[in-house]
């Protein structure tokens, strides 16, 4: 039988430089005013006071500048100034995240943890206020 000739095995070092730029986070315009729309829509008062005083504005305005970013930058300072000085700010109303029946049980229970401060907790307090119960009587959203 013949020999089978050796194979020799070349080993490559490889050597690799990963380079992952780091992405520049855009920085966050401020936040939008929000107008109260529906007090202008339902309020014909309103609704006339706003239609003059932009009547008013742009009428001592005389023409619109030529340049387009210009022209739509002084449009929309127009109408924010006269929106903001008739209409006002739209007011956010938070909603409790906490039900009074949620708030009355945690204090039971920590009524149940302070009367029991010395002893070992008994499994009749544990279940009565477990987060299965606490789960249940939770807001519905």
């Amino acid at each position: 039988m013949a020999q089978r000739p050796r194979r020799t095995l070349f080993y490559v070092l490889l050597v690799a430089e990963l380079c992952i730029p780091i992405l520049k986070r855009k920085r966050h315009q401020a936040a939008a005013i929000l107008f109260d729309v529906a007090r202008l829509s339902n309020d014909p008062v309103l609704q006339a006071r706003y239609s003059v005083s932009i009547q008013n504005k742009f009428d001592a305005l005389d023409h619109l500048p030529d340049d387009v970013d210009t022209a739509w930058n002084t449009f929309s300072s127009i109408l924010k100034d006269a929106a903001q000085n008739l209409v006002g700010t739209k007011t956010r109303t938070n909603k409790p995240w906490l039900s009074h029946e949620t708030t009355a049980i945690l204090q039971q229970k920590s009524a149940a943890m302070q009367r029991s401060a010395g002893t070992r907790w008994r499994e009749s307090d544990s279940d009565q206020f477990s987060g299965r119960r606490l789960r249940r009587t939770r807001r519905p959203t």
